[in-house]
């Protein structure tokens, strides 16, 4: 029993030190976080740039005229891009994009066109450009991996802009700056374990983020068992349920942890469970429909 006792209280003590560690690098980020999130290209910042739509536009009944009826639509979006008026449409199995102008095709995306894109975001030379073929920090979550290759984009301004743009699309993925970047090292990617080696795999990021909360349980659990254990004690002795420890600090670990540990246990499994639940979706088959009635 004495063995079982001390391999406990050492398993509470050496494992409550490291997630005790990991919850301080947890709270300080935390705190960073809620002043600066991760950063991210916005819907308003998109439609800032984005070509400006002609003044009359088909019906969409004659714009989904080339969708096959089996099909039934989920998400529709019209846009002007390289000049064209383009209607996209996704379904449950493909993605569609047609051109509005029956006498034309869609003209095809070129690395010019592509710089030209990057050109009117930020008002200052181009340093180099990168082509991505994996994700990295700044793109780390699955749905980028359809746009792969993606061109990232130094800028020598102030800020030091980075911007990132899908070769398949042309359409921007991320936009940073330094302060964004510095400020996102520093709070939102420790706090959520946004770690390139991990995050890019994300089986073994909830795997990871699984086995850290486990090993919070174990923390809890035995906590548990070593409050309870001095408050039986301190009965057998006294004859009453109370801390036997007179300082303030090891008082107030033992009184705080035993009853706030119900809540914690609660806590670490929900977030063992948490990402249990994540699908990794089939990617879309995207089809390209060059006019209204090819």
């Amino acid at each position: 029993m004495n063995r079982i006792r001390f391999f406990l209280f050492s398993l509470h003590r050496w494992l409550g030190i490291m997630i005790c560690l990991f919850l301080l690098m947890w709270f300080i980020t935390g705190l960073v976080l809620i002043y600066h999130s991760f950063p991210n290209v916005t819907k308003e910042q998109k439609y800032a740039k984005m070509e400006t739509l002609p003044s009359s536009l088909p019906s969409v009944e004659e714009m989904t005229r080339s969708v096959p009826e089996e099909d039934q639509l989920r998400v529709r979006n019209i846009y002007q891009f390289q000049g064209q008026t383009l209607y996209s449409v996704s379904t449950k199995e493909n993605n569609y994009t047609i051109c509005t102008d029956s006498s034309e095709n869609i003209q095809p995306l070129t690395y010019e066109t592509i710089e030209n894109i990057a050109a009117g975001w930020v008002d200052a030379p181009i340093l180099k450009v990168d082509t991505l073929h994996d994700l990295e920090i700044w793109i780390m979550y699955t749905k980028y991996r359809k746009e792969l290759p993606i061109y990232k984009f130094y800028f020598d301004d102030p800020e030091r802009h980075q911007l990132y743009i899908s070769s398949q699309t042309g359409e921007v993925q991320q936009f940073t700056t330094a302060k964004q970047r510095f400020y996102a090292w520093i709070g939102s990617i420790p706090h959520k374990l946004y770690i390139p080696a991990l995050r890019k795999h994300t089986q073994l990021w909830i795997d990871t983020i699984t086995v850290c909360s486990l090993i919070a349980l174990l923390v809890c659990l035995t906590g548990c068992v070593a409050g309870g254990y001095r408050y039986y004690q301190s009965y057998k002795k006294r004859g009453i349920y109370t801390t036997p420890y007179r300082k303030t600090a090891w008082k107030w670990h033992h009184v705080a942890g035993t009853w706030f540990s119900l809540f914690l246990i609660t806590w670490t499994v929900s977030g063992a469970l948490s990402l249990k639940k994540h699908l990794n979706g089939l990617p879309k088959r995207t089809r390209t429909i060059k006019s209204l009635h090819e």
